[in-house]
C-alpha cells in the first residue's frame, strides 16, 4: 500500500472518530446552557445593582472557552459600576465550571428588556471601569470589557474548578 493512501485511509479513520471523540468530551459536566443560567443567576443575586443579565460562553478555537456577560443595572454611575464589574468579574471566574480563556462584560443602564440581546451595543463605555479596576484600557471596546485569564487570575486567584463538580 502506498504512503499517500495510508494517510488517505488514516485521515479518514480520524475524521470518523472525532465527532465521537468531541461528543465524548462535550458530556462531561453541565452544559453550556446550564452554565449560563447558572451565572445569571448569580449575576442577579450576588452583585450589587445587577436587575438582569444575559451570558454566552462562546469557543475561542483552539484555546478553550471563553464567557460573555451583560448586565443590566440600576446604577451605572462610574464608582458604583466599577464596583459591580468587579463583582460580576470574580463571580463569574470563580463558578465556571472551566477556565475562561477570557471573560467578555458590558453593562447596560436600566431594566432588561423582555427582547434583550447580547449582540447588540446599547451598554456604557467601560474605559473608565477598566482604568479603575487597574485592566489594561484598551482591554475596552465600544460598550465591552474583554479582560483575558491572566489578568483574571491576578485580580482574582487561580481558577479553580468547583469542589462539587
Amino acid at each position: 500500500m502506498s504512503t499517500r493512501r495510508q494517510r488517505f485511509i488514516g485521515a479518514v479513520m480520524a475524521s470518523a472518530a472525532f465527532p465521537g471523540m468531541v461528543a465524548g468530551c462535550a458530556s462531561a459536566g453541565p452544559s453550556n446552557d446550564e452554565l449560563r443560567a447558572t451565572i445569571e443567576t448569580a449575576m442577579v443575586e450576588t452583585v450589587p445593582t445587577v436587575t438582569g443579565a444575559l451570558v454566552n460562553v462562546f469557543s475561542s478555537g483552539t484555546e478553550g472557552q471563553g464567557i460573555g456577560i451583560k448586565l443590566y443595572v440600576d446604577d451605572a454611575t462610574p464608582e458604583t459600576l466599577a464596583e459591580t464589574i468587579d463583582t460580576a468579574l470574580g463571580t463569574a471566574w470563580k463558578i465556571s465550571d472551566f477556565q475562561p480563556t477570557d471573560i467578555s462584560i458590558s453593562a447596560v443602564d436600566g431594566p432588561k428588556p423582555t427582547d434583550a440581546k447580547m449582540g447588540s451595543i446599547d451598554g456604557v463605555d467601560l474605559a473608565v471601569v477598566a482604568t479603575s479596576l487597574g485592566f489594561d484600557p484598551t482591554l475596552s471596546s465600544l460598550d465591552v470589557l474583554m479582560v483575558p485569564a491572566d489578568a483574571l487570575s491576578q485580580r482574582y486567584g487561580e481558577w479553580e474548578k468547583s469542589s462539587g463538580e
